[in-house]
């Protein structure tokens, strides 16, 4: 595993972390393991092994401990953690029977969702993966709400097959025409707020700890140019690439081979890609929706590049 380039694939969900994650596991010398339940959690959202990235905890157990190893307790979480970690990807890389020997890096996949996670899991990595690179995807707060809202209406309504809801009567009323706004007010303030937080948290903490370990890449930016865009990754994680190889990429992880023959702009709601678009978010805000992201999320459409100020609430 020491020989192998260690990099992450770190955004806000839904926005486009399993997109460019399957673009890096297109290149034949990647590997990359899809979504982290290491660093972040089990499904009754227990944190997994991350005491032993915890300075207090591992001192407290170093002066408590049996077992009188005479070594620095602190320096042991990340050792033992790493250990773990690459047994876990030794068997995942047995069982999907990938050829190592071609292997060049390796890579894994976070896709935030809360601030406190920003706080939890961003500091323990360089001393989990020291020296490792990471890429923040970034995706215009206002699609990822749109985003993440028929996320939501795919698992419960269309996968589980809920009845009645919000979720259910909002999406279902405005793609029929018998309702104006897709959001509740609560609904829509805590996908800003969490946009907000977790694209702006992510940004600031990387950049400062891994300065020219860190690339900001925008979702759109990838739509627009994606030879451009993948040819950038490449070159940051330091994968070799050929202009043929990344026209292969880019062909095996088009929207419609993702999407089974759809072009970008048919939608699916029974999808993980349901659209494939940009500025979707312009068919589903009304102006009460246009004002209450503003105010908790401008700050962070400007930083990213989406609106230079605060007039596209009126437009």
């Amino acid at each position: 595993m020491g020989r192998l380039h260690r990099f992450l694939v770190i955004g806000r969900g839904k926005s486009g972390t399993t997109w460019l994650g399957r673009i890096l596991n297109a290149h034949p010398a990647i590997f990359l393991r899809g979504e982290r339940k290491l660093v972040e959690k089990t499904a009754p959202y227990t944190p997994i092994l991350r005491h032993l990235l915890n300075d207090r905890v591992m001192s407290v157990w170093g002066e408590h401990t049996s077992f009188r190893l005479g070594l620095e307790p602190e320096r042991m979480g990340p050792a033992i953690w790493r250990l773990v970690d690459d047994y876990l990807l030794a068997a995942s890389l047995v069982s999907t029977k990938v050829d190592v020997a071609s292997l060049t890096h390796l890579g894994d996949k976070l896709a935030l969702l809360r601030g406190r996670d920003v706080l939890d899991i961003l500091p323990n990595l360089d001393l989990a993966y020291p020296g490792y690179r990471a890429i923040h995807i970034v995706r215009d707060g206002r699609d990822v709400a749109v985003s993440g809202f028929f996320h939501v209406y795919r698992n419960r309504v269309v996968k589980a097959g809920e009845t009645e809801g919000v979720v259910k009567e909002n999406v279902e009323g405005v793609l029929h025409g018998e309702a104006e706004r897709l959001f509740t007010d609560d609904h829509l303030r805590v996908r800003a707020e969490s946009w907000n937080v977790v694209a702006t948290g992510i940004d600031d903490r990387l950049r400062t700890d891994l300065g020219d370990r860190y690339l900001l890449i925008r979702y759109e930016d990838l739509l627009a140019d994606r030879h451009a865009a993948v040819e950038r990754v490449f070159s940051f994680i330091g994968a070799e690439h050929t202009p043929a190889l990344v026209d292969e990429v880019i062909e095996r992880t088009s929207f419609e081979k993702m999407s089974g023959g759809r072009r970008a702009g048919q939608m699916d709601l029974s999808s993980g890609r349901r659209k494939g678009t940009a500025g979707d978010w312009v068919n589903y805000f009304t102006p009460r929706d246009r004002a209450l992201f503003a105010e908790l999320a401008q700050p962070a459409l400007e930083r990213f590049g989406y609106e230079p100020d605060d007039r596209w609430v009126a437009d």
